[in-house]
């Protein structure tokens, strides 16, 4: 894919919004995974990169039979595994 269609645009105007110059790239982790490239001249290039949230909201569902990981609270309980 090319990334959400309308994330590379909304990112670039955040970017801008905050003073930053380019090269800068913004990840989102929404339900899958995109990242945008901001160059130095203003060019953006975006593409998607995987699974993100979306599976586990899913896991979620499944095993807990809530619509997602309300506030993170679960996630944050997790340790990480080096």
């Amino acid at each position: 894919g090319q990334g959400a269609p309308l994330a590379p645009v909304y990112h670039a105007a955040l970017v801008r919004k905050a003073g930053m110059e380019g090269p800068v790239a913004v990840l989102n982790l929404g339900g899958v995974g995109n990242i945008t490239l901001i160059r130095a001249d203003g060019e953006l290039e975006a593409f998607d990169t995987g699974p993100a949230n979306g599976m586990v909201d899913l896991l979620v569902q499944s095993r807990m039979k809530k619509r997602m990981d309300e506030g993170g609270r679960l996630a944050a309980a997790g340790a990480v595994d080096q």
